[in-house]
């Protein structure tokens, strides 16, 4: 499986078992500058495999998994490096300050130019981003959003063009420990 997202061509250590890298490798051979490539890791590639026993050390986050998937991207694309590397999930283990220098590191040797995050929560984001300002360390450049979660978020702005009032009250009943809200009348265009 392979995305184009605006002149940019994307895909994932897993997707297809490799097999989606060392296409995308083959198709950009005779035209790598002028295309930007951008793959993903953090799923354990050894877990969909029947015949390999699982290896921990090729998913997560943690450094390892990004030096060996990194490594393995690189050669399955036949590329020297990768214009745009995505965390593919936030796995909740790894700490945010070993993630993003671990990132950062990989940019300082030229194996990835920027960095990038994929179905990650929003907290996690933005406290990545936090931690690399202040270190100097490199940012997360774009966020891709999961498109089932952009699909409730449609219909919460659907519902809420409607009667804002009432979704916020609603959120408010679901959330134990929120005694109160403040709700606001404006517009947001």
């Amino acid at each position: 499986m392979i995305y184009v997202i605006y002149e940019s061509l994307d895909t994932a250590n897993v997707y297809n078992f490799g097999e989606s890298e060392r296409f995308l490798g083959d198709y950009v051979s005779d035209k790598r500058s002028d295309v930007v490539v951008a793959t993903k890791y953090t799923i354990n590639t050894t877990a969909m495999q029947t015949d390999k026993r699982l290896n921990p050390n090729f998913g997560g986050n943690h450094r390892k998994s990004l030096v060996e998937n990194l490594n393995e991207s690189l050669k399955r694309l036949n590329m020297s490096y990768i214009d745009i590397l995505y965390v593919h999930a936030f796995e909740y283990r790894t700490p945010i300050e070993e993630i993003m220098r671990s990132l950062d590191d990989v940019v300082r040797s030229g194996k990835v130019l920027y960095i990038a995050a994929s179905d990650v929560p929003f907290w996690v984001l933005t406290r990545s981003n936090t931690i690399a300002e202040l270190r100097g360390w490199r940012v997360i450049i774009n966020y891709a959003e999961d498109e089932k979660k952009l699909g409730i978020l449609d219909e919460v702005i659907a519902i809420s063009k409607e009667t804002p009032v009432q979704v916020a009250m609603n959120w408010v009943q679901q959330k134990p420990g929120i005694t109160s809200s403040l709700i606001a009348a404006g517009s947001a265009t």
